[in-house]
């Protein structure tokens, strides 16, 4: 059989944030010493039963029965820190950003659920600690450049069909992404995950904290993180060739073509638009930093850059002639501008796009 494999490293730059739709509150989570630890609570109930710690058990009771949540985050805080030396009373800890543990801190004493200390939570399989970007997000990333790259940015497709048009494809069965299959990437605890305050700039305007949103995400090299990770990519050549309702065969050049002129591109118009006038020039060293990597990836052999995750902006995850302004109007009915803000993470004062990734291929001959 004729398949093309290749190991494929990936090196997130930036914060990475690959949602779960699921929330955590301060009755879920601790800030201890500067990490924040995502509690075991089964286990530290289980742990007081087991002791027979009539106690402590008769406090988490009343919490819980009274549905009081600042007693319940209280009552968690003060085991966790009594039993320290258990380690299985958490299931994973991530670092913090100096903004989000001032924030914490000043919400301690107020209702968990009124002082909007909701954390996303970042995709982690079932039993795992370990944080995960699926392959299929990378894929979904490929996807978008090349359906950008085959469509010329214009805009003249019939809506409902624009990706069947471009890839001659009538269901998943003749769909040329069938044939290219692309591994889960996994990360070692340590030093690969961060939470933080995301916060909204716009062309015009300093930094600001918009409604706020903390996120959990994986840490970047440029925010002094050691994410970085390895799977495979898989192109079937003979899928390719055999089946005769794929019109268009994906070659690895392809991908790393669409790839790279795309997201540079959209990289381009979006530092001009928003990072290198606008912003106090000590807030932007990392976007700096960030546009000579990208740069830098780019132009080499074998290495290609991608955007994904939540927060990539509108602009990274559409085809360029099928966006679309916002349809949403104020209360005087007017339209709310469109493309005029950038939601971006705050690293100890500096502000920094979510998303980016460099990604390096390596034929193998497995």
């Amino acid at each position: 059989m004729s398949k093309e494999r290749y190991n494929l490293t990936i090196e997130p730059l930036t914060a990475v944030h690959i949602g779960t739709g699921e929330t955590l509150t301060p009755v879920d989570y601790g800030v201890f010493g500067g990490q924040y630890l995502k509690y075991n609570q089964e286990n530290i109930i289980s742990r007081l039963i087991r002791d027979n710690n009539r106690g402590e058990r008769l406090k988490y009771e009343q919490a819980a029965n009274k549905n009081d949540m600042k007693s319940l985050r209280n009552f968690f805080e003060e085991i966790f820190e009594n039993e320290n030396d258990e380690n299985d009373d958490f299931i994973y800890e991530c670092d913090t950003t100096k903004s989000f543990r001032a924030l914490y801190k000043n919400n301690k004493e107020k209702n968990p659920l009124q002082n909007a200390s909701e954390v996303l939570s970042i995709y982690r399989p079932e039993g795992s600690h370990k944080p995960v970007i699926p392959g299929s997000s990378i894929k979904g990333a490929i996807r978008t450049a090349v359906l950008n790259a085959l469509s010329g940015g214009k805009d003249y497709l019939d809506e409902k069909r624009f990706e069947k048009d471009l890839l001659s494809y009538n269901d998943a069965k003749s769909d040329p992404f069938r044939c290219i299959a692309i591994g889960d990437f996994t990360f070692k605890s340590a030093e690969t995950q961060i939470v933080g305050i995301m916060e909204q700039i716009s062309k015009n305007a300093d930094p600001k904290t918009a409604a706020q949103v903390l996120i959990e995400a994986i840490r970047g090299t440029l925010i002094d993180g050691k994410a970085i990770s390895a799977s495979s990519l898989l192109i079937d050549k003979d899928l390719q060739k055999n089946n005769v309702d794929i019109k268009i065969p994906l070659s690895i050049n392809d991908i790393r073509k669409s790839c790279n002129d795309f997201y540079w591109s959209e990289f381009e118009e979006e530092y001009r638009e928003f990072y290198q006038n606008c912003l106090e020039k000590e807030k932007i060293g990392i976007v700096e930093k960030l546009r000579e990597k990208l740069q830098k990836a780019r132009d080499e052999d074998n290495t290609f850059i991608i955007r994904c995750g939540r927060y990539s902006q509108v602009e990274f995850m559409t085809l360029q002639g099928h966006r679309k302004p916002k349809t949403r109007k104020d209360k005087f009915g007017k339209p709310y501008p469109w493309g005029t803000t950038r939601t971006v993470f705050d690293y100890d004062g500096k502000l920094v796009p979510l998303g980016w990734i460099v990604a390096k291929l390596e034929p193998t001959n497995d």
